[in-house]
């Protein structure tokens, strides 16, 4: 099933901006759909890039009962419903951008989720066949996607949306349903933000004194010539392209 949501979410997300929306402009308003387009497209690009490491970290906080993943994937899907219904009936610029916007927020924080479940879930073993087999299903789904769109009713613009909709949210649901998540016992720690060079947030306390780096603790030692935050007090800490390092905070 993980591999099912991932195509899913594939389906949904490509599907709608790469042949529903088109369509629809292409009916709409044939002379400015170029324009719509990329307005449109736009402002779903802005979206998802807000809304993936927020959901992504939230998802990673989650201490609910049904666990870290399963809430957003069930959420996700059922917000994303909400946005290909304002799809099926929308009748201008503003009600598409709307509607893509809510999609693009729902299947986004499910595609968050499903994207963490291959280092939660998938045994390190076959973690690359699975993700390669999850990126093919990717672009199968945006092909058959596209011809799906094409064999739907010329005169039901409803179905454009709704057909590819409800396939991914139901791939979705369905991962919900037979996923063993990973319950959160411990409350994690407050969420604060330290940001290194690398310009990753971490749930770290900000400082600025002592000698170290700004927004980092002193001393830390390091095996790199870059600073490195710490994370909490005697413990280890990692960034991409570093080794762990013991670090202090202060207090």
């Amino acid at each position: 099933m993980f591999i099912a949501s991932w195509f899913g979410i594939n389906l949904v997300l490509g599907t709608t901006i790469g042949a529903s929306i088109p369509k629809f402009f292409a009916y709409f308003d044939d002379a400015s759909k170029g324009t719509n387009l990329s307005i449109t497209a736009g402002v779903g690009g802005i979206v998802v890039t807000l809304i993936t490491p927020l959901f992504g970290r939230l998802s990673d906080r989650s201490m609910s009962r049904l666990g870290k993943r399963r809430p957003w994937i069930l959420g996700g899907a059922v917000a994303g419903l909400l946005g290909v219904g304002l799809l099926a009936g929308a009748g201008s610029l503003g009600q598409v951008v709307l509607g893509w916007a809510i999609v693009q927020t729902g299947f986004g924080a499910a595609n968050a989720a499903v994207h963490a479940l291959l280092a939660d879930q998938i045994p390190k073993r076959i973690r690359a066949r699975v993700a390669a087999a999850a990126g093919a299903s990717g672009g199968l789904a945006l092909i058959l996607g596209a011809q799906l769109v094409a064999l739907l009713p010329e005169d039901a613009q409803w179905t454009w949306f709704v057909v590819p909709g409800v396939i991914g949210a139901g791939l979705n649901l369905g991962l919900f349903v037979v996923l063993r998540d990973i319950v959160r016992t411990e409350r994690p720690s407050p969420w604060r933000m330290c940001c290194p060079p690398t310009g990753w947030i971490r749930g770290d306390t900000p400082t600025s004194s002592g000698p170290g780096p700004a927004g980092c603790s002193s001393p830390c030692r390091s095996s790199q010539s870059r600073p490195t935050c710490c994370s909490s007090s005697s413990t280890t800490s990692e960034f991409p392209g570093s080794r762990p390092v013991r670090c202090r905070r202060t207090p």
